[in-house]
């Protein structure tokens, strides 16, 4: 686990593999007190550059759904941040966490069926189910 604190935000990162022999799949979570532009702004310089920079095409595609989130900040009410969840999805399956708090509050978040990115709410009870750490091998 790697620990980074940055001014006015308590931020913290780790990496974890879960899905043992069918192959490695990171699980990408950054803690931090609330949930606002400027950790978003953060996360996507630690997942995806500094804007310029010459990335591959999932690493565009997060790029795009991190900068939905930052549009979606202003629609839920501001004390929401405070305790709340958001996972993203990428192209490659990989979830990126970014939560404060508990996460009492649940957002969802990739590229719907015409490409347009999409915030969605959602229960925490619907995120977490008995099945999240086991591998599904299809035969």
């Amino acid at each position: 686990m790697t620990d980074k604190t940055l001014p006015g935000q308590a931020l913290e990162t780790r990496d974890s593999e879960n899905m043992g022999d069918a192959g490695k799949f990171e699980d990408h979570k950054i803690e931090c007190t609330e949930i606002n532009k400027r950790s978003i702004g953060k996360a996507i310089i630690q997942y995806c550059g500094h804007e310029g920079t010459e990335n591959d095409q999932n690493t565009q595609y997060l790029r795009r759904l991190l900068q939905a989130v930052i549009s979606h900040i202003g629609k839920e009410h501001p004390d929401t941040w405070k305790d709340a969840e958001i996972r993203i999805y990428d192209e490659n399956f990989e979830i990126y966490s970014i939560k404060a708090g508990h996460g009492k509050h649940m957002f969802m978040v990739s590229l719907d069926e015409n490409d347009e990115p999409k915030v969605i709410k959602t229960k925490p009870s619907k995120v977490h189910s008995k099945t999240e750490h086991q591998t599904c091998i299809l035969a």
